[in-house]
């Protein structure tokens, strides 16, 4: 394994079959040698060696998924995304959370109140303070929960926010917020960064890192990533993700036809947009 970063080799143990990663701050990847299975880390480190005769990542959308490994005598075992193993009662929340999502937390805290913990994080657009966010969880849960939102200046409204949980201090933060101003939608992160400008009249936000978001004026159509953080304006009477691939294949009202990558590189005639 490599870091493409950096090109510096992460562990040379030869496997079998090409890691694919899951996860956001700490992914993981199932890793075959020999018939058997191991799993690594997007640190490199090797948190379950090849000698498992199964492995699977549970919540693979999550900030730091779980494995489910399955020794050679068949029993189960647990591990976190830092190889630390957890119990069966540890799983059952994990378990729970995978069917039911973000409601799960409402569950939880009534079932843990004297767990349950908020954090307050403010947001500011150029300079200035524009809304607040009193966020509810219980530590070591996944799921947070927006409690309350005061607009306090600068924006008119807050269409929604995403959640994600910090790596360094495991707790939930704001990742970005569409909002409104002056009547038009974009997209701020807690950096006070604008990562879309304020300029659509809808976006269409997935909710999924890896799945675009997409930005509409009038019949027009902008991309940008599961992030936020904008690809291409809207440009494009029609815009569709190619398959495996890091392009969207896209119309423009001039009748010209062709593509845009993931990096905003826009393959149609320069002098016609």
């Amino acid at each position: 394994m490599i870091d493409y970063q950096t090109g510096r080799v992460i562990n040379s143990i030869g496997y079998e079959t090409a890691p694919e990663f899951f996860g956001y701050n700490l992914p993981v990847a199932i890793v075959q040698q020999h018939s058997n299975f191991g799993v690594v880390n997007g640190k490199g480190d090797i948190i379950a060696e090849p000698v498992y005769k199964f492995a699977e990542v549970l919540d693979k959308y999550s900030d730091f998924p779980d494995i489910k490994l399955k020794n050679q005598d068949g029993s189960i075992k647990y591990i976190d995304s830092w190889g630390e193993e957890k119990s069966l009662a540890e799983m059952e929340e994990v378990f729970e959370e995978m069917m039911w999502g973000d409601t799960m937390i409402e569950e939880v805290a009534e079932s843990m109140e004297d767990k349950l913990s908020h954090t307050t994080e403010q947001v500011e657009i150029d300079g200035k303070p524009s809304f607040l966010v009193r966020i509810s969880y219980v530590p070591g849960y996944r799921q947070a929960r927006k409690e309350k939102i005061d607009t306090l200046l600068n924006v008119e409204e807050i269409q929604s926010i995403d959640l994600y949980t910090s790596y360094e201090t495991k707790l939930p933060e704001i990742n970005y917020a569409i909002c409104k101003r002056e009547g038009k939608l974009g997209i701020v992160n807690a950096d006070q960064e604008i990562l879309c400008p304020f300029k659509y009249d809808r976006i269409k936000d997935s909710k999924e890192h890896f799945v675009p978001t997409y930005l509409y004026n009038g019949p027009l159509i902008g991309i940008a990533t599961g992030s936020g953080r904008l690809i291409a304006d809207a440009l494009f009477l029609s815009v569709k993700k190619v398959d495996k691939t890091e392009l969207f294949f896209v119309k423009h009202p001039a009748g010209y036809e062709g593509y845009v990558n993931t990096g905003g590189t826009i393959y149609l005639p320069l002098k016609d947009l």
